[in-house]
């Protein structure tokens, strides 16, 4: 696989101009900046209200707007949405709530409506570290087989992609901060093993000028309404 950046996939993958696209999981706004940016009206939504306060509190890019939202409950209208994107948020959801949420995109997606998931894979010096907070592994193998499963919620599987992203933290003091921003839980596990973690980090990571990558292999699977 090659390393790409991520906005560089999503825009390679989907056309975006003039689209109306919904990013379910936006966190706090990022790439729903992005993807306004490349000319699409979007509309995040998010559960976790500090990050949707600052996606809310961000310098808006052109219409993009926030709201409250989870992936199998969306308060979006039947049939109004060109394109849904998960990116890295669908393993979030619950197991046995996966295919519901891909039933409720189905939903709001317009006919021959794209959706485009874009995961984490369980492998890499990104995993290896982040496993030490959270072991996913589990979740994302479920995740996968549930967008393979993708007819059986109305959708066909156009395209599946891989390449590798470097997630670069300027430190390990940052790369913890960051995540007990998403987590406040996660500071007990960083005070447990502590040293544990700073081991991997200095293990896996490669420094360079901005401060230590972490090689994350990615999966793209773009599915589109039946």
């Amino acid at each position: 696989m090659e390393h790409r950046r991520h906005g560089d996939v999503i825009r390679e993958m989907l056309d975006l101009d003039g689209k109306t696209v919904l990013d379910i999981g936006c966190g706090d706004g990022s790439l729903s900046r992005l993807l306004a940016r490349a000319g699409a009206h979007v509309t995040g939504l998010e559960c976790n209200l500090p990050q949707l306060q600052r996606a809310k509190e961000s310098e808006p890019v052109a219409d993009e707007t926030y709201l409250e939202g989870i992936g199998e409950d969306q308060p979006v209208e039947d049939a109004s949405v060109d394109i849904a994107i998960f990116f890295n948020s669908f393993h979030h959801i619950d197991p046995a709530n996966m295919g519901a949420a891909l039933a409720e995109t189905q939903r709001t997606l317009k006919p021959g409506g794209q959706l485009l998931i874009i995961e984490p894979l369980a492998e890499g010096p990104q995993y290896q570290l982040t496993r030490m907070i959270d072991d996913e592994f589990e979740v994302r193998a479920l995740a996968y087989e549930t967008i393979k499963a993708g007819r059986d919620y109305g959708f066909k599987e156009k395209t599946e992609y891989g390449y590798i992203f470097n997630n670069i933290h300027k430190s390990l003091d940052k790369f913890r901060e960051r995540s007990c921003r998403v987590d406040p839980a996660r500071a007990d596990i960083f005070e447990e093993h502590g040293a544990t973690i700073r081991q991997t980090f200095e293990e896996f990571g490669k420094p360079v000028e901005t401060g230590f990558a972490f090689e994350q292999p990615m999966r793209a699977n773009l599915l589109e309404k039946i």
